[in-house]
């Protein structure tokens, strides 16, 4: 499977995903961000893979000789064969039975030596390494229980990611081994976290999210990630990505695309500014800032016009 079809499968699961209320798709989602991650360096980019700086001879060899394709397409059903192995481990149709079989069985639990490696945001690796982000950690937990026949919810409470059952009304930090907290306990967390006073919490920030709003909290934590270590591949791989997930705001999309610039991808820099012109006057202009009459999206148009004329 090349960079063309993982592409192609990730939109258009997106597009079931969207009509579909469950997290029936996300365990898929998350593997194909894995698999084109892993397998970015060996896939043919295309065209507007010539800039000069993407021939870098600092980038790492490849991990295997084998077709790029054919790795990602092993890293796909890994994926899908070991969380459906995790979910045979649990003998009983309980939240409780699901933590106990993650977080003391299998003994699944936060990356904090390393927290902001890309690593910790791609499921195929926090499943071999049972060590991840808060994120992929609550991935791993939604997914075990919607294979044991358990509905448990995605919570994106800024800053710090939770799960949460709506039959037993608890919420669950998968990241500190599946500890067991109520809506009090969350916003004493996050005022911990976001050093600010537990009034300020947010109630609605318990709420259940979608599986394109979890996706576009995962794409936002590698972006940050693999900036960091100027990884032109993951970038490149990212900004592909998101173009197919609504839930992605045009600011981040006009933010990915000035770190590509930056890292001369130019071409594709073009493309997710004119992307990000596309959807910020529906979306809304948050994160942009207006000079006298000029759109947001005519000055993003600008900016991707300014990127191909130094193609010339």
């Amino acid at each position: 499977m090349m960079r063309d079809e993982l592409l192609t499968s990730f939109a258009n699961q997106m597009l079931q995903a969207q009509s579909d209320p469950t997290h029936r798709h996300l365990s898929q989602l998350q593997a194909i961000v894995s698999a084109g991650f892993h397998e970015g360096r060996g896939m043919d980019f295309g065209p507007d893979h010539a800039d000069v700086s993407d021939t870098s001879e600092d980038q790492p060899p490849l991990a295997s000789d084998r077709p790029p394709g054919e790795r990602a397409g092993e890293t796909l059903g890994q994926v899908t064969d070991e969380l459906s192995y995790i979910a045979g481990l649990v003998s009983e149709s309980s939240i409780d039975e699901v933590r106990h079989v993650l977080f003391e069985q299998l003994g699944f639990r936060g990356e904090t030596d390393n927290y902001y490696a890309p690593s910790n945001s791609l499921l195929s690796q926090v499943l071999g390494e049972r060590r991840g982000n808060p994120i992929t950690l609550s991935v791993v937990m939604i997914e075990v229980g919607l294979r044991a026949g358990i509905s448990i919810e995605a919570i994106g409470m800024p800053g710090h990611f939770l799960t949460g059952h709506a039959s037993s009304g608890q919420f669950f930090d998968p990241f500190r081994g599946g500890q067991v907290l109520s809506a009090e306990d969350c916003s004493h967390l996050w005022a911990r976290l976001a050093q600010q006073p537990a009034a300020a919490f947010r109630p609605e920030w318990l709420a259940p999210i979608s599986t394109g709003e979890l996706l576009a909290r995962t794409l936002a934590n590698l972006r940050v990630a693999v900036g960091t270590t100027r990884d032109i591949h993951g970038l490149r791989w990212i900004a592909q990505l998101a173009r197919s997930v609504p839930e992605v705001p045009p600011a981040f999309m006009a933010q990915m695309a000035a770190t590509l610039a930056d890292f001369g991808q130019l071409r594709m820099a073009a493309q997710i500014f004119e992307h990000a012109a596309l959807t910020v006057d529906r979306d809304g202009s948050a994160g942009f800032s207006s000079t006298g009459d000029t759109k947001p999206s005519e000055a993003l148009v600008r900016r991707a016009m300014d990127l191909r004329s130094r193609l010339n």
